[in-house]
């Protein structure tokens, strides 16, 4: 283990993020046509369905009986990428292509202030590199539930574990993350196979940045969104901890609420489908993103139906609706039970829900968890000054008379429905993860770059004193 990888390992680390990036980032340029966006937001989106793309390129071959190998895998990718130039460049030439993004000026001063927080963000990112690269052994739920059976994946050449130490409900992407560059390595035992942890930070400040300064049109302003970001401690923390799935969620949930707030702009069914497609990789990444990714799609549909208030209110009514009916049949005697494609059984009565696999919640088995959830949200240092930058956010939306204007943002919607999960989760599913505040932390982990993207929505509709007709 050394500080500094040889010139060989470096050829190889940029092959295998360039093959991953290039095919996502053309993706996702073809997706967003339709949209002018910064650069930086469409290449978040490029490592995701890039990482997402490689996945599905390793379980062909599996399924095919090809032993998995890194040569051919970025052959694959090669193709795949050639394929995509050419749809690109039909769509960038297209009559219906957004014009590019074009930000505003900045003063002097405030070039010397970007400069200044790009250093500090370059150090922290240093700082989260040397961690990955030092790191010799993998945290503990990685090294007992996550690696291994991407260790097995990688011994055998397939995708096949048959020691079973994670529930099938989790996922298989993070640990087809981390196989994708112990393929490239050729070893399981190096600590650069760390790298895609990294670069998920990484696309998390790139996406954060472009999601901002496309808001608010000031690099200054995107800057300093990306800095914040990077100051929460907990999200760095996961940054660092190779082989969970945590930072994915995030960043999936993240890029997709982005996207429904481009659905305030302009409602582009290509769009929607992404923001959707996030919203099942939530699901299938980690048995905690089922929730997360359900949260999503509330938001796809409440950005779908903005500005019509009656449709809206339709939609909050059908929620309602269907939360009524739930909560009934779960206190019926009568035990009901459906086949869900792919998922699994749903069983609904005698005072229990459950989803075979995924989570079983019992109303005779809830455990009070407001006292953690409380310390976590306003006590711990986990968060920076984020929840309290919120709650007065908050306050001074409705001192303001904003509040309207800015709930019309999917965002804020979001972050209720996520803590309301949280405490439900938790509170019938995890409550030892609650009062250790590890699963806790990592639940609300996945809602703060949203956060911090609505702060800065917030503070444009209150500094500016604008009105959005139907767009932020």
């Amino acid at each position: 283990m050394t500080l500094f990888a040889s010139p060989a390992e470096i050829v190889i680390l940029a092959l295998s993020t360039l093959a991953v990036w290039l095919p996502g980032y053309l993706f996702a340029a073809i997706l967003l046509a339709r949209h002018s966006l910064p650069k930086t937001l469409i290449a978040a989106h490029g490592l995701l369905l890039g990482y997402f793309i490689m996945t599905l390129v390793l379980r062909a071959m599996d399924a095919l009986g090809i032993a998995l190998s890194f040569a051919l895998a970025c052959v694959v990718l090669g193709l795949i990428s050639l394929c995509l130039w050419s749809v690109f460049r039909r769509v960038a030439h297209s009559s219906w292509a957004a014009p590019s993004f074009i930000p505003g000026s900045s003063s002097n001063l405030g070039k010397t202030a970007i400069v200044f927080l790009l250093g500090v963000i370059f150090l922290r990112l240093t700082g989260v590199g040397i961690e990955v690269l030092l790191r010799p052994v993998f945290a503990w739920d990685a090294w007992d539930a996550w690696v291994p059976r991407t260790l097995q994946f990688f011994s055998r050449g397939t995708l096949e574990a048959p020691i079973i130490t994670i529930k099938p409900s989790h996922g298989l992407f993070a640990n087809l993350v981390h196989l994708w560059q112990m393929l490239a390595l050729g070893t399981h035992q190096s600590t650069l196979a760390g790298l895609p942890w990294l670069l998920a930070l990484i696309a998390l400040l790139l996406g954060l940045y472009g999601a901002v300064l496309q808001l608010t049109r000031s690099v200054l302003a995107a800057t300093l969104g990306a800095w914040l970001l990077i100051s929460i401690p907990f999200l760095s923390i996961h940054s660092m901890l190779v082989g969970y799935a945590d930072i994915w969620v995030t960043l999936a949930f993240f890029l997709g609420i982005s996207c429904c707030h481009l659905l305030l702009q302009r409602k582009t069914p290509e769009v929607a489908l992404l923001a959707c497609g996030y919203a099942v990789l939530c699901m299938f990444t980690k048995q905690a993103g089922l929730g997360v990714g359900g949260i999503l799609l509330a938001g796809v549909l409440w950005s779908l139906s903005a500005a019509r208030p009656m449709l809206q209110t339709m939609v909050l009514a059908s929620g309602a609706v269907i939360g009524i009916f739930l909560v009934s049949f779960i206190l019926n005697d009568e035990i009901h039970e459906t086949q869900i494609p792919i998922i699994g059984t749903l069983t609904i009565g005698d005072h229990r829900l459950a989803l075979s696999g995924w989570f079983r919640i019992s109303t005779d088995q809830y455990t009070p968890i407001g006292g953690p959830l409380r310390e976590s949200i306003l006590w711990f240092s986990n968060w920076h000054l984020l929840s309290f930058a919120v709650c007065t956010a908050i306050l001074a939306s409705i001192l303001s008379r904003n509040l309207r204007c800015t709930l019309s943002s999917p965002v804020p919607l979001a972050l209720i429905l996520g803590i309301a999960y949280t405490w439900i989760y938790h509170g019938f599913q995890a409550p030892h993860g609650a009062f250790g505040h590890q699963g806790l932390s990592r639940s609300l982990l996945y809602f703060a770059p949203a956060a911090l993207f609505w702060l800065s929505y917030f503070s444009k509709i209150l500094v500016i004193h604008e009105r959005p007709s139907n767009s932020p």
